[in-house]
């Protein structure tokens, strides 16, 4: 991190000395105030960037004048780093400009008098706003998204503005008649040379111009761009020969303008180009990879395929251990309480004990007569004196403590087939839940182990195109893209995620209508887009709810629970007010998690009718459920306890029933599962029991039809406002949920 910041310190001190020196040359000033706030815009911190840019401006030379100018804009900058990172708001290139435009007030203040003020003073505004821009689109793919990857037109124009700018202020100094200028542009272009780059030949041609315009000789502009040439054409030979044939190249070219040999001029530019060959190659070699990092990412994409595979067998073990669990407890007997015993634990520690047991049994059965009490007792919940057999009553000395022994007795037994009962009901519960994340873990093993197949050529595009159209994407990645299964991700910009060039563009590279169906925020201002293929249909839904008290005793839900499933919930809990809308709520909470889990319809139900009974309170929901496949247009009706539904259109009325008891009654209740495939103009009605006790079929559909079907909210709305007016004031609660499939390109 340390040398990081070192190397920043470096970087910066010389592009600040470098502007410095060409609005020295040229005469104007805030070129190197525009840089400045580019970096802010950049998300660089006040302590690198500042020191920088002060010592620069107020040493090259000192004055007065060019404290307060410095002064001023550290100011501004650090008030606009404190409101970007303190107060987190966004940075805007607006915010930037103004900015820049207040600390060149000083320089305006002091300078509004003398020959061409005015004009100096426009120029400055100018070239400070212009410059600045340039910068901030220039520093974004070196500082935020890195140089790996492929810039559009406008950066590559803006980074030659500022690489022209800066040789304007590098050639203009001189350190013993010796313009460092010459090392510098042969080592960088012999340093491109060596990492692979095709940069060389603009950044010859760009730094050389601005030589010219600050020297006024543009026998630096040929002679600059010829030795890029060179070096650019060189790949065939080794860095340290590149430098040897760039630094002849240069010196020849300035030879034949000139007519004479510039030692000021040669020996730098060769012992520039002679310093990049001695680079060790690894460096080279590291830049290179780094650059192209995007493209050899091969080995990355085989390894995510290798864990896949991993993680698939992993889940079909796991998918084998549930099946495992699910079979013993399958095969594992649950013995009930036998009421027998009972009889026999009064016979031997009552009976037997009694002195005049002996009698007792010369008189009659002493067990069948017991057992017959314990029977009653178990039927009635108590024996009583009634239930004695004559026998028994009249020989007997001890009816009572034998009555007492028995109801003691049952009630310790009806504590026993009380516990059996809720543990078998929990076993069965976890029989149905076990074999149900079996078969999900399958299902996963399954999708898991199919290896993903990527398309760099089809990723390379996409990035090409999306920076066209000035969408800058760090990374994008492709897989299954000859499939209905295709997906894409693409890490751009935060103000790029809402750009409509975003999914025009991914559609078009993929061949097909794409969508997106996630975000997620990276690092440095990216956001993670995912794009899948777009579903055939979407859905327009509409709801209405009437209720009597506070809370509506009917609770719905329409939540999206699959890439192209949506789920429709309508949970009538018992009654109305508070505890049925706690009740109806509860049970719809818990669906959405088991259909986002990925569970099947049976499993779901299941677990959740059985959790529900074993509440000690008689809450009951009558269910029902409309799950949406928007690729196929498929709806499956689940029904526990829900009443009828309906599919309504101008030529068709099909009547969907209710069935099974509602949720919470019994264990092992199933719910009434149907599916029917939608067309575009048919629409679906569901309804809580207020309104179905209200209307008749043939009302429901006549208000329907009559509301023209096209809007889901109106139908639902007349439907309950005819039940209110059928039922008056001792309505139940009312609910209606309405919907219809559209195709996506219908959508607005």
């Amino acid at each position: 991190m340390v040398k990081k910041c070192i190397f920043k310190y470096i970087i910066y001190a010389a592009a600040f000395a470098a502007l410095t020196l060409a609005e020295k040359t040229l005469g104007i000033y805030g070129l190197a105030i525009g840089f400045l706030f580019a970096t802010s815009f950049c998300r660089e911190r006040y302590y690198v960037v500042l020191p920088c840019f002060f010592a620069a401006q107020t040493l090259i030379p000192f004055s007065l004048n060019a404290v307060i100018y410095a002064s001023a804009a550290a100011a501004l900058f650090a008030l606009a780093y404190f409101i970007h990172y303190k107060v987190k708001l966004k940075r805007t290139f607006v915010e930037s400009a103004i900015l820049t435009a207040l600390s060149l007030a000083p320089y305006v203040g002091l300078n509004v008098s003398g020959d061409f003020a005015w004009l100096r003073i426009v120029l400055s505004l100018s070239a400070a706003l212009t410059f600045g821009y340039a910068s901030a689109i220039a520093a974004y793919p070196v500082v935020i998204r890195g140089l790996r990857y492929k810039l559009t037109c406008g950066e590559i124009f803006c980074i030659g503005i500022v690489v022209c700018v800066a040789s304007i202020g590098l050639g203009s100094f001189e350190l013993f008649n010796v313009k460092p200028y010459f090392f510098i542009v042969a080592f960088a272009a012999v340093f491109l040379k060596g990492t692979g780059s095709v940069a060389v030949l603009p950044f010859g041609a760009a730094s050389g111009l601005g030589m010219a315009i600050g020297s006024g000789n543009p026998v630096t502009l040929c002679a600059v761009t010829v030795a890029s040439l060179v070096a650019a054409g060189s790949g065939r030979y080794k860095t340290v020969l590149s430098g040897i044939v760039t630094g002849v190249a240069f010196a020849l070219t300035a030879l034949f303008f000139n007519g004479k040999f510039d030692i000021y001029s040669a020996v730098p530019f060769f012992a520039g180009g002679l310093a990049a060959s001695c680079i060790p190659p690894k460096i080279y070699k590291r830049t290179g990879l780094t650059r192209r990092g995007y493209v050899g990412r091969y080995a990355m994409r085989t390894v995510v395929n290798r864990d896949r595979e991993e993680l698939s067998e992993k889940l079909n073990y796991v998918s084998s251990a549930f099946y495992e669990m699910r079979d013993i407890l399958t095969e594992e007997q649950v013995c009930s309480p036998d009421i027998g015993a009972v009889t026999d634990s009064v016979c031997s520690n009552v009976c037997a004990e009694c002195n005049f047991c002996g009698k007792c049994v010369e008189k009659f059965d002493i067990r069948a007569s017991i057992n017959k009490l314990t029977e009653a007792g178990v039927t009635n919940g108590k024996c009583t004196l009634l239930d004695v057999s004559v026998l028994m009553g009249e020989n007997c000395r001890k009816v009572s403590y034998v009555i007492n022994a028995v109801n003691d007795g049952v009630a310790t037994y009806k504590r026993i087939l009380e516990k059996r009962s809720g543990i078998e009901q929990g076993r069965d519960m976890l029989i149905t839940q076990t074999g149900g994340a079996a078969a999900l873990i399958g299902e996963m093993a399954k999708s898991v182990k199919t290896g993903l197949t990527f398309d760099v050529e089809k990723e390379k595009l996409l990035l090409e195109k999306l920076g066209q159209a000035n969408v800058i994407a760090a990374d994008a990645m492709i897989y299954d893209a000859d499939t209905a299964k295709a997906e894409v991700t693409a890490v751009v910009r935060e103000k790029d995620v809402k750009k409509p060039a975003l999914r025009e563009i991914v559609s078009e590279v993929i061949g097909m209508k794409m969508t997106e169906y996630s975000q997620k925020t990276a690092i440095n201002g990216m956001v993670g887009v995912s794009f899948c293929k777009a579903p055939e249909y979407g859905i327009m839904y509409g709801e209405t709810v009437s209720s009597k008290e506070e809370r509506c005793g009917d609770t719905r839900q329409a939540v999206k629970i699959g890439k192209n499933k949506l789920m429709f919930v309508l949970s009538d809990g018992m009654g109305t007010g508070k505890n049925a809308h706690f009740t109806a709520g509860c049970v719809t909470r818990l669906i959405e998690a088991f259909y986002k889990a990925g569970f099947d319809h049976g499993t779901i139900f299941t677990c959740v009718a059985g959790l529900m009974s074993l509440r000690t309170q008689e809450d009951f929901s009558a269910l029902d459920v409309l799950v949406a496949d928007v690729s196929t247009g498929d709806v499956d009706f689940i029904k526990q306890g829900g009443r009828e539904s309906y599919i309504v259109s101008q030529e068709r009325f099909e009547r969907i029933e209710g069935g099974s008891l509602p949720m919470g009654i019994i264990a092992d209740s199933s719910p009434k599962i149907e599916r029917r495939r939608l067309r575009t103009d048919e629409t679906v009605i569901l309804m809580s029991d207020g309104v179905a006790d209200a209307l008749s079929a043939d009302e429901i559909r006549e208000i329907a039809v009559g509301s023209g079907l096209r809007n889901p909210k109106t139908v639902s709305d007349e439907v309950v406002a005819a039940a209110k007016l059928r039922k008056g004031e001792g309505y139940d609660d009312m609910t209606v949920m309405a919907l219809r499939l559209v195709r996506t390109n219908e959508k607005k």
